[in-house]
């Protein structure tokens, strides 16, 4: 029916580049890294203390502090997932 001029490129991921897969294995270690820690935190706290406020408060203090917006990504003017930004601050890396 239609013609086109343009030859496949075999494999969509051939023009990803190493970036987005440092991206892509950095996103499961950073999400390893913060459960390991809301579950240490709580379990540390109770071995120090056998207070329970202290211990609810010191895990609620971990919880907001990981929970809480980070300043770079909320008040960014660029769209933080922004493939061109996403490239530029990878390459910095």
């Amino acid at each position: 029916m239609f013609k086109t001029s343009r030859k496949p490129s075999g494999s969509p991921r051939a023009n990803l580049g190493p970036a987005y897969y440092r991206l892509w294995t950095a996103i499961p270690i950073s999400t390893l890294g913060d459960g390991v820690f809301l579950t240490a935190l709580p379990l540390l706290a109770a071995t120090l203390s056998r207070d329970p406020l202290r211990v609810s408060l010191i895990t609620f203090a971990g919880w907001s502090a990981s929970t809480a917006p980070r300043p770079s990504a909320s008040d960014s003017p660029v769209h933080p997932l922004d493939q061109r930004h996403l490239n530029e601050e990878l390459s910095k890396v």
